[in-house]
């Protein structure tokens, strides 16, 4: 018998970004595909997106099947015309 500890192995498949809205307000759409590769549990996705010096944050808990996938989409305000934004997502197991 094995004493290690079975944990989720998440990993992010796919992140799609947009935005829209309209001047007063804007924002980043990330529509996020994670997957689990191990044991069934919680994983945690954190995302941020960055526009002209500043950074938004946000996460999502998510509970997986062994081998399931699941889809999730977090929203982040921008400015308006206020140049290109960048985004980071990641998963990570509580």
């Amino acid at each position: 018998a094995s004493e290690k500890a079975v944990l989720p192995e998440p990993v992010v498949e796919k992140v799609i970004a947009t935005t829209s809205g309209t001047e007063k307000a804007y924002y980043a759409i990330l529509n996020i595909r994670v997957k689990n590769n191990g044991a069934e549990g919680v994983i945690l996705v954190q995302a941020s997106v960055s526009q002209a010096g500043k950074t938004n944050t946000s996460e999502m808990p998510v509970y997986l099947k062994e081998g399931e996938s699941h889809e999730i989409k977090l929203t982040f305000p921008l400015v308006w015309k206020g140049g290109e934004f960048t985004s980071h997502v990641e998963t990570i197991v509580p």
